[in-house]
């Protein structure tokens, strides 16, 4: 056993005590690194995988599709650094949500049709992809 499987073992030990004891435990967390580049390269990775489904499948993207893309994508990213915690898919949520979000884009890259359900903003583009993402939002 090494060293870190050691301190993995006593931190499980003093969560299933704290559990015996008061009947819950605190859930440990990993905060994700301070540095925005980090929240807005997995934003940027999360609508790539949007336009991507859109321009493999026609379809809209649902939160698992597009979370399924972004760590295989993310980690090819030669701006992600190696000491990054890989992003949840609560994260990664968060970051679709934002991207649709004219607080972070004005135009949005991309929109929700329904809670959970996005596509490429029609604005972006033209001819027959426009009528068919026009047809979906309407």
């Amino acid at each position: 056993m090494n060293f870190q499987e050691t301190i993995d073992k006593a931190r499980f030990g003093e969560q299933l005590q704290s559990a015996l004891r008061q009947g819950s435990a605190v859930t440990p967390r990993q905060p994700p690194p301070s540095d925005n580049r980090y929240m807005e390269l997995i934003r940027t990775h999360a609508v790539r995988a949007v336009y991507a489904i859109w321009n493999l499948q026609g379809v809209h993207a649902d939160l698992w599709m597009i979370y399924n893309r972004v760590p295989d994508t993310l980690f090819m990213d030669h701006e992600f650094k190696k000491d990054w915690v890989p992003p949840s898919k609560r994260t990664v949520d968060r970051r679709v949500n934002e991207a649709a979000d004219s607080r972070f884009a004005d135009p949005t890259p991309i929109i929700a049709v329904t809670a959970g359900l996005y596509i490429p903003n029609p604005i972006h583009f033209d001819g027959r992809a426009k009528i068919l993402l026009d047809a979906l939002v309407a």
